[in-house]
C-alpha cells in the first residue's frame, strides 16, 4: 500500500512539474521610432505565457509605455480687414504614457538552430489588446483653450496590434515587429482678423475643435528575459 501511495505522489508531483514546466515568464523592454504620428517611444511589458508544444505558445502581458506623438494639428490663418488672409500650419506634440494590456500568439520554428553551441530559434509573433490613456503633458499653445482640449481624453489609446518577428534561446528573446495603436487627434482651425500690424482684436477670433481617430505607427524593437 505504501508503495502505490508513494507511487501516486510520485506520479503527481511529476505532472505538476511538466505542467510548470509550460509556463513562461518574461519582463520585456523597447525602444521605437515613429513612422507615423510618433516621434519615439519606449517601454517595458510583463508576459506570462503557456506553451502549447514546442512550437507554439500562447501568453498574456500588461506594462507601459511613453511616447512623444501628434495630439493636433492647426491651421491658422490671419487676416488683415483690408488685405488676403495669410495661413500657416502647426503640428502639436506631447509626451503620452499608455498602459498596454494584450494577449500574445507565439510560433517557434521548432526544426531550426541557427547557433551549433546552443538553442536559438527563429520565431514569428503578434500581441493585440487595448492601451489606457494614463497621461498627456500639457502643451503650450498660442490659445489656450487648444491645450486644454488636447489633455482630455487624446492622444495615445484604443486598440492596438504589433506583428514581429525575432529569435528565441533559453533565456533571452530579442523582436523587430511595426506597432500599430490607435490615437484620438484634434484638429483645430483658428481664424483671426486684425486692425493693424501689431495688434489683434480678440472678438474676431473664430476657432472650429473636431477629434477624428487615426493610426499612430512606429518600429519597434523588443528584448525579453526570462525567468
Amino acid at each position: 500500500m505504501k508503495k502505490i501511495i508513494i507511487a501516486f505522489v510520485l506520479l503527481a508531483c511529476s505532472a505538476v512539474f511538466a505542467k510548470a514546466q509550460k509556463l513562461t515568464f518574461a519582463l520585456e523592454g523597447s525602444f521605437g521610432k515613429g513612422t507615423q504620428f510618433i516621434v519615439m517611444d519606449g517601454g517595458a511589458n510583463f508576459v506570462a505565457g503557456y506553451k502549447i508544444n514546442n512550437a507554439l505558445e500562447l501568453g498574456i502581458g500588461a506594462g507601459a509605455q511613453y511616447a512623444q506623438a501628434l495630439y493636433g494639428h492647426e491651421t491658422y490663418s490671419v487676416r488683415k480687414v483690408d488685405g488676403d488672409p495669410k495661413t500657416s500650419e502647426v503640428n502639436y506634440y506631447n509626451d503620452q504614457v499608455i498602459v498596454p494590456v494584450f494577449a500574445r500568439a507565439k510560433y517557434v520554428f521548432d526544426g531550426v538552430n541557427l547557433s551549433s553551441s546552443g538553442r536559438l530559434q527563429p520565431y514569428v509573433a503578434i500581441d493585440g489588446g487595448y492601451a489606457v490613456a494614463a497621461y498627456a503633458a500639457p502643451v503650450e499653445s498660442r490659445i489656450t483653450k487648444i491645450a486644454d482640449q488636447a489633455t482630455k481624453g487624446k492622444g495615445l489609446q484604443g486598440l492596438f496590434y504589433v506583428p514581429q518577428i525575432g529569435v528565441d534561446s533559453d533565456r533571452l528573446y530579442v523582436a523587430v515587429g511595426l506597432h500599430v495603436q490607435a490615437i484620438k487627434q484634434l484638429e483645430v482651425v483658428t481664424k483671426v482678423t486684425t486692425y493693424d500690424d501689431n495688434g489683434y482684436d480678440i472678438e474676431n477670433i473664430q476657432q472650429d475643435f473636431s477629434v477624428y481617430d487615426n493610426f499612430a505607427q512606429a518600429i519597434s524593437f523588443k528584448v525579453g528575459f526570462k525567468f
